[in-house]
C-alpha cells in the first residue's frame, strides 16, 4: 500500500508504527511517501498511485474526493503561532490583523482561517516559514505545532518560540475508494489504537 504523506512532520514513530501494524495484520504492506503538504495533497487528488493519505485535516475531504475518511482521530493538531519576540498581544485569530504572516501552501484549516489576512505571505515549507520569520521579514509563522516544533528542535532556531495556540484539529487517514472494503477493519483497527490526546 502506497500511502502520501507530509515530508515535514515529525509523525511520532510509535504512529508510523502503529499504522504499519494495522495494514499488516490486513496482509499488506504499507509505504510511507513523503512530500510537502500541497503537493501530497494534489498528488493524491490526481493520480492512482496512492491507496492511501495520512495525517489529513477532515477539510482534506475537499480535495480527496476519491478517498473515504477513517472516521478515527489519530492525531491532535494545534494551530501554533511562532515569533522571535515572545510579547506579541496574540492570542486568537482576530488578534493577528496588524501582523506580517508566513503560512505554509497545504496546511488547509490555517489557510482558510487567513485567507483574508492583508500581510500575508505563503511559502511551501515549514523552513522556509521559519526562516522569513528569523530574519526579520515577518512577525509571525503559524503553523502546526508538529511541524513547527519539529523544525525548530531538529534545525537550531533558538530564536523562534510558540507565543499563543490559535485553535486545534484532529487528523485522520484517508483510503482511496477502489479499497473500500477495509473501511471496516481500519476503523476497527485504528479505534484500538491509544487514545489521542
Amino acid at each position: 500500500m502506497q500511502i502520501a504523506t507530509v515530508s515535514e512532520a515529525d509523525i511520532p514513530n510509535a504512529t508510523i508504527t502503529q499504522i504499519k501494524h494495522a495494514y499488516r495484520q490486513l496482509g499488506f504492506t504499507a509505504q510511507l511517501q513523503y512530500m510537502p503538504a500541497l503537493r501530497a495533497l494534489k498528488q493524491a487528488e490526481h493520480a492512482q498511485e496512492f491507496d492511501a493519505v495520512l495525517l489529513r485535516e477532515p477539510t482534506a475531504e475537499s480535495y480527496l474526493t476519491q478517498y473515504l475518511k477513517i472516521d478515527v482521530p489519530l492525531r491532535r493538531l494545534l494551530h501554533v503561532a511562532y515569533a522571535t519576540r515572545t510579547q506579541m498581544g496574540v492570542s486568537d485569530w482576530q488578534s493577528l490583523n496588524h501582523y506580517r504572516i508566513a503560512i505554509v501552501r497545504g496546511f488547509l484549516s490555517i489557510n482558510q482561517a487567513l485567507a483574508d489576512h492583508q500581510k500575508l505571505e505563503i511559502v511551501n515549507s515549514v523552513h522556509q516559514a521559519i526562516r522569513m520569520l528569523e530574519t526579520g521579514r515577518v512577525d509571525l509563522a503559524i503553523l502546526p505545532d508538529i511541524f513547527g516544533n519539529y523544525e525548530i528542535e531538529h534545525h537550531g532556531h533558538s530564536s523562534v518560540k510558540p507565543v499563543a495556540v490559535l485553535g486545534q484539529t484532529y487528523l485522520y487517514h484517508f483510503i482511496h475508494k477502489k479499497h473500500r472494503e477495509l473501511v471496516p477493519a481500519l476503523t476497527q483497527a485504528f479505534a484500538q489504537l491509544e487514545q489521542v490526546e
